[in-house]
């Protein structure tokens, strides 16, 4: 794990330090009752999948590792600045049991209060995928619509239809499909074929014109 921070900055060091133990206790640990050492009673949350709050947090990773007892995170890099932490981190195991599992990649981006705790959360997610599932799998788009039930703060958005692009197998696109649907949240998956990311890559490379992949014409050029 790489960590960037002012050594000097006890404020950033200890800001740093309760978003690792967040991970640690409430993921990897699966203890999410202890979700309120690191959460503010204010807690807002950006991910329209889960309520503002600690317990609404803590209810859904808890149902989660419940459920799939090898699930973890691993953390790559964090940056704590002031009151700002940012996690390059990857989620195993959070839809299946494979020993194999790639995982879920993701920036998490925390806003801390004066205690230390997260008082605002931002992240972006993207299913990792393999070397084939990139070249050869399906980019699937995820459009979730948010019941009116989940929270007042998604009340306001209920009209609105979130779009996930996630990339890889379909088995993948259908485990989280599966996810949302057992949450009460509706699902539809749109499947995209990804050749026209090869194509793209080959012609990038100047391999246009061969065998299955269409040549594109060149951009007018203008003196």
């Amino acid at each position: 794990m790489i960590e960037l921070v002012d050594t000097n900055d006890s404020r950033a060091v200890r800001n740093k330090n309760n978003v690792l133990g967040f991970y640690d206790l409430v993921i990897d640990k699966k203890k999410s009752e202890d979700v309120h050492r690191f959460m503010s009673p204010a807690y807002i949350q950006h991910n329209p999948l889960i309520a503002n709050g600690p317990d609404a947090l803590g209810k859904f990773f808890g149902q989660i590792t419940k459920e799939r007892a090898k699930a973890r995170v691993v953390v790559h890099k964090i940056i704590a600045v002031g009151d700002y932490v940012f996690a390059h981190v990857n989620f195993l195991n959070l839809f299946n049991d494979d020993p194999k599992d790639t995982g879920i990649a993701g920036v998490d981006m925390y806003k801390m209060d004066a205690d230390g705790k997260a008082i605002e959360h931002w992240d972006a997610l993207q299913f990792v995928g393999t070397r084939r599932t990139r070249l050869h799998g399906s980019h699937r788009t995820c459009h979730v619509r948010i019941p009116t039930a989940c929270s007042e703060l998604q009340r306001e958005r209920k009209e609105r239809v979130m779009t996930y692009p996630i990339i890889g197998s379909g088995a993948i696109g259908s485990a989280l499909a599966g996810h949302f649907a057992s949450k009460g949240i509706e699902v539809s998956l749109a499947n995209k074929s990804r050749t026209g990311v090869a194509r793209r890559d080959r012609s990038q490379a100047g391999l246009e014109g061969k065998s299955g992949h269409p040549s594109r014409k060149p951009p007018l050029r203008t003196s």
